[in-house]
């Protein structure tokens, strides 16, 4: 499923790549885009479907949306930058967050600790993913660096579809299905940079932070997934949290 959605994904920016006609990147800037795709990117996509196969979608993307408190950390560490009071209190708050929506009784046994754990893999790699490619992608044009970041995340499960073996889907139903979240990956990035233009990072990251909340909606409508009243306050500490690191990020960056 994931060859077939970075494949599609892969195709379907092949024209923008075409008729953007922008300079092919090469040498170092071109091994590190292949390492953001074929190793971050790769390891973000794979933990985060895998632990869909083990714990609720809703919890799965919420634990993802730990990932702007992963990045502020890494920047204060790698990057320098100067931890504030309102950074400290996010993080404690994203934390507090996690608590409350894993919650120590299912952690004990009713929520499996595995794919806990492979959600919270995936948020780190996708802040590696981000604080990692900040830098590459001023060097190259996003259409570009898009299309290398699927086309290497692509070959890797290519690599692994030879390894264990193809099996594909078996109905016109799962081709639809598998080729359908390449066409809606697609779709995400390219208006997410065109949002990126129109009203800038911080209130595109700001806005991002609807995707666990659409997706804990979808998943109560179609699997009947449920939160409890404690979770729902987890849930809205990680939202929160999100939302005042971007903002504190872009009042930093306008200053």
């Amino acid at each position: 499923m994931m060859f077939v959605r970075f494949v599609v994904c892969t195709a379907l920016l092949t024209p923008l790549l075409v008729r953007s006609r922008a300079a092919f990147p090469k040498g170092e800037l071109l091994a590190k885009l292949v390492f953001l795709g074929g190793v971050l990117y790769f390891g973000q996509s794979i933990a985060y479907f895998y632990a869909l196969t083990l714990i609720p979608a809703g919890l799965d993307s919420l634990l993802l949306y730990l990932y702007p408190a992963i990045v502020t950390l890494l920047a204060i560490t790698f990057l320098h930058e100067q931890m504030t009071p309102i950074k400290i209190g996010a993080l404690l708050l994203a934390l507090f967050g996690v608590a409350l929506t894993i919650g120590v009784r299912g952690f004990g046994g009713g929520i499996n600790r595995f794919g806990v754990a492979l959600a919270v893999g995936a948020a780190v790699c996708y802040a590696v993913y981000i604080v990692f490619g900040t830098k590459l992608l001023k060097r190259a044009p996003a259409v570009v660096a898009s299309w290398i970041v699927f086309t290497s995340t692509a070959c890797v499960y290519g690599v692994l579809v030879l390894i264990n073996g193809a099996h594909w889907p078996q109905t016109a139903l799962g081709w639809a299905g598998a080729v359908g979240l390449g066409v809606f990956s697609t779709v995400a990035i390219t208006t997410f940079l065109a949002g990126l233009q129109l009203i800038g990072p911080v209130n595109s990251s700001t806005l991002s932070a609807l995707e666990p909340v659409v997706t804990i909606v979808l998943a109560g409508a179609l699997f009947g997934e449920t939160m409890s009243a404690v979770q729902i306050v987890g849930a809205f500490a990680i939202l929160s949290a999100a939302i005042v690191l971007a903002r504190s990020a872009g009042t930093a960056q306008a200053g």
